[in-house]
């Protein structure tokens, strides 16, 4: 059993080599979701909150090619958190065979929005309800001058890493993500100014 999405928010079933029990439900809902591809991240970015989405993803790469998903399907509502965990998230999706598609509900602020956009490209789905917000990265340490000086090192790396993101997910300038994704307040988007931005692709209709 595979699903196919044609801009909806509902993964649809395809039909075709369905068995009687497929169409039961005699598998609990974990297990449907499993098999078709379908992940969420609904928390924030911990090491121990990304882990299972990584490891789920790296297990339908290594799937019989009959057996993978025609895509894998990641629904995300997160307000943000640990931006290295992020990372190591979005460096398997990246390098994933199969096409991660994204879909972003409820709110994707921070880490949400980077996770987001690193999406397969033209597949990076918003619901009209969804609410954006990207921001510069930020941090806070204290301790001897030494400590400041490698933690201000630590952050400027972080920054540039941040940077290369947002310009090769969006396809713009780094002047023009420096001035309206990542400037010195917070942005607050809509999905119609998300798609401008090229963080988003397609925007779902709700009503």
């Amino acid at each position: 059993m595979s699903i196919e999405i044609e801009n909806t928010l509902i993964p649809k079933v395809r039909l075709e080599n369905l068995s009687i029990k497929d169409m039961t439900f005699e598998k609990n809902e974990d297990a449907i979701i499993r098999e078709n591809g379908v992940l969420f991240m609904e928390k924030k970015f911990t090491n121990d909150n990304c882990a299972p989405l990584i490891k789920s993803i790296i297990c339908y790469n290594l799937m019989p090619q009959n057996k993978q998903p025609l895509f894998i399907t990641l629904y995300i509502n997160s307000i943000g958190g640990d931006l290295n965990s992020c990372f190591n998230l979005i460096d398997i999706i990246k390098k994933s065979r199969i096409p991660v598609h994204t879909f972003g509900l409820g709110s994707i602020c921070s880490a949400g929005a980077c996770l987001f956009m690193a999406g397969e490209k033209g597949h990076r789905y918003l619901s009209e309800n969804c609410e954006v917000m990207t921001h510069q990265y930020w941090c806070g340490t204290r301790g001897k001058e030494h400590e400041l000086e490698a933690a201000n090192k630590r952050f400027k790396i972080i920054k540039e890493k941040s940077l290369k993101h947002y310009i090769k997910c969006t396809g713009k300038s780094a002047a023009y993500v420096k001035k309206n994704l990542l400037p010195a307040s917070d942005v607050w988007m809509t999905p119609k100014q998300a798609v401008k931005h090229g963080i988003a692709d397609k925007i779902i209709d709700i009503y």
